[in-house]
């Protein structure tokens, strides 16, 4: 073991061949190897997680047992704890991933929404996946967007990704296609609200209460529906300042 810099590596006991370059570089480790931490409480509470790498102020700061990631910038994967072979370059980017694996974010803020989606890549300066705990998810440049798990890929687009919203508010920006499974009573409501945007909501209710926004327009009959305990499958089109709601189906 290298370990250059106050307290770091303080906590070794039997992990090897691990390198630690500045204050609080790998304190906690016990018996993680293959590590490298460079930067001030960089690895700083790692345990026995194998082959990271660190580089840069605070970088997996508190990952203790994720093993195989590789964090290059300031505060990059600071919150990971369990979460494994993610590689993330760029200040802060991947910074809430907590426990998601196998993803890889290149950029400033770069997919900093992603708490616990696996398998997402996110490419680009303040670059956001369109859901923090979805996985297989592509989004460069807020330009290309695709679903990873079925190979579908579509340019200034991201209606090929389901985004999940379970409070009934919608934003446009994030996608085109919702679900929604709501817990308690909702109001159905669309935000940058975008004219000509199309696309479908599916609801899976157990039967708590739906109203609609002011702009979300809606017949009485469609809010009775869809209300009720159910399945629906409901489609929307916004002419820039209102959008226009029907179902376009009911599932057992």
């Amino acid at each position: 073991n290298t370990a250059v810099g106050n307290y770091a590596m303080k906590a070794n006991t039997t992990g090897a061949d691990n390198t630690a370059l500045g204050k609080n570089a790998l304190y906690s480790n016990t018996t993680g190897t293959n590590n490298t931490a460079s930067g001030y409480q960089s690895l700083k509470s790692n345990t026995t997680g194998n082959e990271n790498i660190a580089v840069g102020h605070q970088a997996l700061y508190v990952n203790t047992t994720g093993w195989g990631n590789t964090a290059v910038g300031s505060a990059v994967l600071d919150a990971n704890t369990t979460g494994y072979k993610n590689v993330s370059v760029g200040g802060y980017s991947l910074s809430a991933n907590t426990t998601g694996l196998n993803n890889t974010a290149l950029g400033y803020n770069a997919g900093d929404n992603i708490t616990t989606g696996s398998s997402n890549i996110i490419i680009g300066s303040g670059v956001d996946a369109p859901s923090a705990t979805a996985s297989n998810q592509l989004n460069i440049g807020n330009t290309i967007y695709g679903d990873l798990s079925t190979g579908k890929v579509v340019v200034n687009s991201s209606n090929c990704v389901t985004v999940v919203d379970n409070d009934g508010s919608f934003d446009m920006n994030g996608g085109n296609n919702f679900k929604c499974t709501p817990t308690g009573a909702i109001t159905l409501t669309f935000t940058n609200i975008t004219n000509g945007q199309s696309g479908f909501i599916l609801l899976v209710n157990s039967g708590q209460t739906v109203s609609s926004h002011a702009n979300t327009k809606v017949d009485a009959n469609l809010l009775a529906t869809v209300t009720a305990a159910g399945t629906y499958l409901m489609s929307y089109f916004s002419d820039g300042t209102n959008v226009y709601l029907t179902n376009s189906a009911v599932y057992a």
